[in-house]
């Protein structure tokens, strides 16, 4: 639980600022909300539910992307965020490279 709960917060880290920069034509208030639901929603799913060990790493690592990318645009469109679709590829581009090179270091 730890693990997860450091990779959560690293992942938080990096996407908050992103996700509030990118709608600054919403409330504060809202930005905030938006931002952490996207990652409360599918990072726990990642880490607890997908079937790392099924497979080649590098396969589940593109399926599960995409669908934290997909899951979190459908997120940001409810919210009538503008190009939702390209906000999520963004955020989780950067982080999901951060994490990467993380791992590699640690």
């Amino acid at each position: 639980m730890s693990d997860w709960l450091i990779a959560f917060f690293f992942t938080l880290l990096i996407e908050v600022p992103i996700w509030l920069c990118w709608m600054r034509e919403k409330s504060l208030r809202l930005r905030w909300f938006v931002a952490i639901g996207a990652s409360t929603i599918t990072h726990p799913c990642l880490w607890f539910l997908f079937p790392w060990e099924s497979g080649d790493y590098l396969t589940l690592l593109i399926t599960a992307e995409t669908a934290v990318f997909l899951v979190e645009g459908v997120w940001a469109l409810a919210f009538k965020v503008k190009r939702p679709f390209l906000l999520s590829f963004c955020a989780n581009a950067v982080s999901c490279t951060a994490g990467l090179i993380g791992s590699a270091f640690f």
